[in-house]
């Protein structure tokens, strides 16, 4: 009995060991790939899209821009097409690591009681490396650079090139919340040129930019308010801007002052998204709120108004591999002094 029951212990314990030899290895083949990780941690809670968008700080070059020119009692009218799109690629198996690259086209025009002020072009580019150190943060060190070229009244150009760092934060703060955080600073060189007079000058003009925004995402389930099958996202955002123009001479061999600028605003909004889970389907929104200007040192003679904001757009997922936004917004100040349409067109990839 006992040659018989021993060899019978052995086969009985043959698939189970089997098993636990390759239950590791399903586990492996079972976990989520980084883009799908990604996604699930920061782009269904619309963390990436924010942090993605050019729409702010598109806006803020242009209304800065417009007011240093416009007169003391303006009717600003301003149009802004934002072009941004993004390239994640996860270099490591877990997810921790990813390069991402980005570039933005951002167009612009500026009028003032119907007299064209300004015609623009800006051109911004990104190379990130970006760490995931546990789930539910996502940190970015990068270098940025950026062109911009400006056709204003009487013939005048300005340009702007610079160089420089960006820091980003993408941060789960629980189920239904979330934080961006983007902080760039870019040494720059300002160049103006009016032709018709030869009048020129270069003088370093140095950049701080940050922008936060802090996101909400709650459904039916948390709000029995909220209609079945759409998402309300209540959204806070600060944006603070300080750029230093040095003093300089001019091809005049006259001195040209040094110029600081102060920019800070904060938007708060609520949105109201169709929730689609379905790959190549439009996910409609409508979004309201209002911007609040905080600091206002611009050198120019007219202040920034606090201004009524709307947005209507949507998105779609392009399978497993990124995400396409789509919308226009309008800013109004509501008493005639400034009006502002952005159209912005997004593209997010992972790889």
């Amino acid at each position: 009995m006992v040659r018989s029951f021993v060899p019978m212990r052995r086969a009985a314990l043959a698939p189970a060991l089997l098993l636990a030899l390759t239950c590791p290895a399903h586990a492996q083949e079972t976990s989520p790939a980084p883009r799908d990780l990604l996604a699930r941690e920061f782009g269904t809670s619309g963390l990436t899209a924010d942090m993605n968008s050019d729409e702010l700080f598109g806006a803020v070059q242009a209304r800065l821009g417009a007011y240093g020119a416009a007169s003391a009692s303006p009717a600003l009218s301003l149009a802004n097409l934002v072009l941004p799109s993004h390239v994640t690629v996860p270099i490591s198996e877990d997810g921790r690591w990813v390069v991402k690259l980005g570039a933005a086209e951002i167009l612009g025009t500026a009028a003032d009681h119907g007299a064209r002020l300004s015609d623009s072009a800006s051109t911004t580019s990104l190379a990130q490396i970006q760490y995931r150190p546990w789930a539910g943060t996502l940190i970015g060190v990068g270098a940025t650079y950026e062109s911009n070229v400006v056709h204003a009244g009487g013939g005048a150009r300005i340009t702007m090139t610079g160089a420089g760092v960006r820091f980003d934060l993408l941060q789960r703060l629980g189920d239904h919340a979330g934080l961006a955080l983007k902080a760039s600073w870019l040494d720059g060189t300002t160049g103006f040129n009016l032709p018709a007079i030869g009048l020129s000058y270069r003088a370093s003009d140095p950049r701080l930019y940050a922008q936060a925004g802090l996101i909400g995402n709650f459904s039916a389930r948390d709000m029995g308010w909220i209609p079945q099958g759409w998402s309300l996202r209540p959204a806070a955002h600060l944006v603070i801007q300080h750029s230093t123009q040095a003093q300089t001479i001019n091809s005049y061999h006259q001195s040209v002052p040094r110029e600081v600028s102060d920019y800070a605003m904060a938007m708060l909004t609520a949105r109201l998204q169709r929730e689609v889970r379905a790959s190549y389907h439009l996910a409609p929104f409508i979004e309201a709120g209002g911007e609040f200007r905080l600091r206002d040192r611009l050198g120019g003679a007219a202040s920034d108004p606090a201004l009524a904001y709307l947005r209507a757009g949507a998105t779609m997922r392009a399978g497993r591999w990124g995400f396409f936004d789509a919308y226009l917004a309008h800013h109004d100040s509501l008493d005639g002094r400034m009006r502002a349409n952005v159209v912005e067109m997004l593209a997010s990839f992972t790889f």
